[in-house]
């Protein structure tokens, strides 16, 4: 069977450090996400006078304006972060950093109120989610699709760790049909420089098992 892995890999290089009011911001009102699209949008966001011991992200899926699509597609949400380097072009460099990802549902006949809000827990991004920011949704899917709505909610504190630094490791779609293959082609190993001043590593991962091969005539429901 050959199915389709959609992931990604972030390293994050932390400090460890030893609740207060809450800020919500909402970025994306019932944003429509149809046919394959990237639909970005500007937000103003808390700045860095301020900790926070916690950061969500409230993602809630709904049907669009036209009614909600009918089979399992994946929707992303990520932040454009502007880097402040400059490419070969003298182009401003932007990394796009994933902050959720959620699956459509697979069925039919959904009624057009349907809605389900899905909670991220998104603190360690704090540093790249001040002031004003770009927010990506990303619909790979087509027809009517589904709407995005996000609630960025900020509670003040002093965090659990200090995040210096965290990069993307891996991030694409790859075609599965073996594990031999998926690690040797695919998963290759990369090597990243640990800062002076870190005291612990994590790795962060998303993944998902969905997609259809028309050779074998299988799914994700096929073993």
């Amino acid at each position: 069977m050959k199915r389709t892995l959609i992931f990604l890999f972030t390293t994050l290089f932390c400090l460890t450090l030893f609740a207060g009011d809450t800020t919500t911001v909402r970025i994306h009102d019932h944003t429509d996400m149809t046919w394959y699209g990237n639909y970005d949008e500007w937000g103003e966001l808390p700045d860095a006078t301020k900790d926070y011991r916690k950061v969500y992200l409230n993602y809630t899926m709904g049907c669009p304006s036209s009614g909600c699509a009918d089979y399992d597609y994946t929707t992303k949400i990520e932040v454009l972060y502007r880097t402040g380097e400059i490419d070969t072009s003298f182009n401003e460099i932007i990394e796009s950093y994933e902050l959720a990802r959620v699956i459509t549902p697979y069925g039919g006949n959904i009624p057009n109120t349907y809605a389900f809000t899905q909670t991220f827990d998104i603190t360690d991004f704090a540093q790249i989610l001040r002031d004003s920011v770009e927010i990506r949704c990303f619909y790979d899917g087509w027809g009517s699709g589904w709407s995005a709505t996000l609630d960025f909610e900020f509670i003040e504190g002093t965090p659990s760790r200090d995040v210096v630094k965290f990069e993307n490791i891996y991030s694409g779609n790859y075609d599965y049909t073996s594990t031999n293959d998926f690690e040797t082609n695919k998963l290759v190993p990369k090597k990243f420089l640990i800062e002076s001043n870190t005291s612990q590593a994590a790795v962060k991962m998303t993944s998902t098992g969905h997609s259809f091969d028309n050779n074998l005539n299988a799914a994700e429901f096929n073993p």
